[in-house]
């Protein structure tokens, strides 16, 4: 969620008794195990542990690395910044790992190693069988520089070659560095984004990170982090445990998962709905989800819409006045905006949350959390937005929301630039800014042709 709709809906949760007990019953540390509980529940049990851990890390266990991506992405809808660890796949004799993964799986452990704990550390059970290099080289390996610094740009150069790093031309790739006089373009092998410096003299003046396809700097920073060293030619033989120390509870989220289990105090709320298309059905189940919203507000619940946009939500009111709630029933329900994609239902709360997806039948794609972390670094290899990709009413696909009616450039919502606008079938418009166009794909091999089976 937004961070306002987040936050109100804990700052809700948390005075009721309900919430203390769910967060009592973990919040001593140790290993404890949700495998039973909703997908949706486990999400909201890890936002709660997070959100008061008092100064404790969590580390999350699920089975696959899909499951890993869809509870990070849920977590995100929520206002959290879990850190993934992927499961790395060294290669072997004549195949490189994936560099991208290589570069996240590093940078992962960077950050383990630092000073600061993430408050959800998300693994797969291949990620703790697996061992990894010893945590001390791993720090050993990682430099920090910051401007303001007094350093040879030359001798940084030198370092980095030596390192392992290859003197090019024209940075283009991870481990790659340039040096043009004051000026040092580098690309982290750990990062997903290459950056420029520049002396004046031996004072460090200004970090930003490059556009590879411009070759230019743009979006200032204060620091960055370089890993001195190559991948490859680490020795793993550290349990990853090692990473962890003190200070760490463990949540596990498979069904045969280990630890104390815990009491699953929610329920799903049972209006999920696949697309419909049949007039008749569509009509029922418009019937159900009123009579059911309408029964939960006579209870006095607390029943919250997520949409994944203004448009959303509003076609979400409209829709409910459909299914015979009332302007008032209608506002006494609360609205907001998140990537939510399911829902949940809390009775001893008196809470429930349904998501856009589930209740106007809208067809989630793949959650795409690592997809769309790579997809950021890659926005620096190529133009942002060509105004000749796309024309007005083409398709257009959305990496996350998927299939849309392109209807040109507008101003973002509170004037704050431009945007894609994007229509939905279902009646909600996206607002992509457009330096995340990246986000988004023409439909040309299509042609004209209407994909409605899609929408």
């Amino acid at each position: 969620m937004q961070t306002s709709g987040q936050e109100r809906e804990l700052q809700a949760l948390r005075g009721t008794l309900a919430f203390e007990r769910l967060v009592s019953q973990s919040a001593a540390g140790g290993v404890y195990s949700c495998g039973e509980w909703p997908e949706s529940a486990q999400v909201l049990l890890a936002v709660a542990l997070a959100h008061y851990r008092r100064g404790r890390g969590w580390l999350v266990v699920v089975e696959s690395v899909r499951e890993q991506e869809e509870m990070a992405a849920e977590l995100e809808a929520w206002g959290e910044k879990p850190l993934l660890i992927p499961e790395m796949h060294r290669g072997g004799e004549g195949v490189r790992p994936d560099p991208d993964l290589e570069a996240e799986w590093l940078g992962a452990l960077g950050t383990l190693v630092g000073k600061e704990r993430p408050a959800l550390l998300i693994v797969t059970q291949g990620v703790l069988r697996a061992k990894q290099p010893d945590p001390e080289t791993v720090r050993k390996g990682l430099c920090k520089i910051r401007v303001g610094e007094e350093l040879d740009p030359l001798q940084l150069v030198e370092d980095l070659v030596r390192a392992g790093y290859r003197s090019v031309g024209t940075v283009t790739e991870r481990g790659e560095v340039a040096r043009r006089g004051g000026i040092v373009d580098l690309f982290p092998t750990q990062s997903d984004v290459p950056v420029r410096m520049e002396w004046g003299g031996d004072r460090l003046e200004s970090i930003r990170q490059i556009d590879l396809h411009e070759q230019v700097g743009v979006g200032e920073v204060g620091e960055v982090t370089i890993f001195l060293g190559q991948a490859g030619q680490m020795s793993c033989r550290s349990d990853f445990r090692e990473y962890l120390g003190d200070g760490w509870g463990t949540l596990t989220c498979m069904a045969e998962g280990e630890g104390q289990r815990l009491e699953n105090p929610f329920t799903r709320h049972g209006l999920a709905s696949e697309p419909m298309r049949d007039a008749g059905l569509a009509e029922a189940r418009r019937r159900r989800v009123g009579a059911e919203v309408k029964a939960w507000l006579a209870r006095g619940w607390r029943v919250v819409l997520s949409g994944i946009n203004e448009g959303e939500s509003d076609r979400l009111k409209s829709w409910l006045e459909e299914c015979g709630l009332s302007k008032e029933e209608v506002g006494k329900l609360e609205f907001v905006i998140s990537g939510l994609s399911k829902g949940i239902a809390w009775p001893e709360a008196k809470w429930v949350i349904l998501s856009g997806a589930e209740i106007l039948g809208r067809t989630e794609t793949g959650r795409g959390y690592r997809r769309g972390k790579n997809l950021a670094g890659e926005k620096w290899k190529r133009p942002v937005f060509d105004s000749g990709e796309l024309k007005l009413g083409d398709y257009a696909v959305h990496l996350q929301h998927g299939v849309a009616i392109y209807e040109g450039l507008g101003d973002k919502p509170g004037g704050l630039g431009q945007c894609l606008l994007l229509q939905y079938a279902n009646g909600g418009r996206l607002y992509v800014p457009v330096e995340e166009s990246y986000w988004s794909r023409g439909m040309w091999e299509w042609g004209r042709s209407d994909p409605h089976w899609i929408l």
